[in-house]
């Protein structure tokens, strides 16, 4: 069994539902960290979630709901378990002044 760190390219979300990161096909994801970074001179809504294969992101499936201060930065985790095809999504009140940056270990 192999497992590969990953470190998703991060990214800068936007106002409206996106995706941040994909599980690869045929593994399992050990999402180790996330982090948030407001860039913002003004506080900022975050909301993101671990949605299922074939699911939508749904308050069932949120992991992350805060206002981002400015000039803040949090980390989400650890150990947050995905399955094969499912992905991190989420958004902000305000588009391209959150980042977001996700470290998983994928194992086939």
């Amino acid at each position: 069994m192999g497992a590969t760190l990953k470190v998703v390219a991060p990214v800068a979300l936007g106002s409206s539902i996106g995706d941040i990161y994909t599980v690869s096909t045929g593994k399992n994801s050990v999402v180790k960290s996330i982090v948030i970074c407001n860039t913002d001179t003004s506080d900022r809504s975050v909301y993101l979630y671990a949605v299922p294969s074939g699911g939508s992101a749904a308050v069932a499936n949120m992991i992350f709901a805060d206002t981002v201060k400015t000039m803040e930065t949090k980390v989400i985790g650890p150990d947050i378990f995905l399955e094969a095809g499912a992905k991190v999504r989420g958004y902000a009140s305000a588009a391209s002044v959150v980042g977001c940056r996700v470290s998983a270990l994928e194992v086939a």
